[in-house]
């Protein structure tokens, strides 16, 4: 998209106008870009946006008991950034709200948007989805699958309909299929042998299992108790209505911890399904 130069610098003076007003959102952080979960090392302050008619998709931050609107908040994202993963911060702060990711329509959306509320069919069998996901879906890189683009979104929908997909999408499509059928499942994003990656947790009957939506193969005991696998280290996990965000990775084994923090609900206007 090309901008006149007028309008760059209408743009640039209203940027310096919110930064006279002060109270800004977003912070971003840095992370690796050698791993398959991509986060960018750029920083962009937001204007505090009005908090009080919920028009449209909503995060609510919890701390803080305000709201913001989640078009603002991603326009920001849209007009400054072409790829990766953003995380939302309060500016000056290390406090994590949630994250932003590029979806499929090339605009950035908040983390629990892609947990649409879908299943592609009904069953009460917990193995059905996972089972179903390894024989319809190939696990392909983002940046192999849309040229130009190093991490692509695709919603819970999307992550059934298409055939190819890296781990977040698998992920997606398995915890939303998990929720809607009344499970307690959520999306994790950390680390597997210190490669980035996303997988799902489950909660069931006071324990916890670790789905790995990728695996295609030795599907007869896919639910692993989350205790005995230190190779996954979480950071953050979200469904459709939470986000979470650990205070130390090193008792990320266990999802229920207190070193959990709850830091934003999603509120949507309405439900797509």
């Amino acid at each position: 998209m090309i901008f006149s130069k007028k309008f760059a610098n209408f743009s640039y003076l209203c940027l310096f106008l919110l930064y006279l007003l002060g109270e800004y959102l977003i912070d971003l952080s840095n992370e690796s870009k050698n791993n398959n979960i991509l986060v960018t090392k750029n920083k962009e302050p937001i204007k505090k946006f009005v908090n009080t008619a919920l028009n449209g998709n909503t995060l609510y931050l919890i701390k803080e008991h305000k709201y913001f609107k989640e078009s603002k908040i991603t326009e920001i994202f849209d007009l400054k950034y072409k790829d990766y993963i953003h995380f939302i911060r309060l500016k000056g702060t290390s406090d994590v709200k949630n994250i932003v990711a590029l979806g499929i329509d090339k605009k950035y959306h908040i983390a629990n948007f892609y947990l649409e509320g879908y299943a592609p069919f009904k069953t009460d069998k917990l193995w059905i989805p996972l089972q179903t996901l390894a024989r319809k879906k190939v696990y392909q890189l983002d940046d192999l699958q849309y040229k130009g683009y190093n991490e692509i979104w695709q919603t819970s929908s999307q992550a059934f309909k298409y055939t190819r997909g890296d781990c977040e999408d698998h992920a997606i499509a398995l915890a939303d299929w998990l929720i809607e059928m009344g499970e307690d499942a959520r999306v994790v994003i950390g680390k597997y042998k210190k490669v980035g990656h996303a997988w799902v947790v489950l909660f069931k009957n006071n324990k916890e299992y670790i789905l790995e939506a990728t695996q295609k193969r030795n599907l007869r005991k896919p639910y692993l108790l989350a205790k005995y696998q230190p190779n996954y280290k979480a950071k953050m996990m979200f469904n459709r209505e939470y986000f979470w965000y650990i205070k130390n990775e090193k008792s990320s084994m266990n999802y229920s911890s207190s070193n959990w923090i709850k830091k934003s609900t999603y509120i949507k206007q309405q439900s797509k399904y």
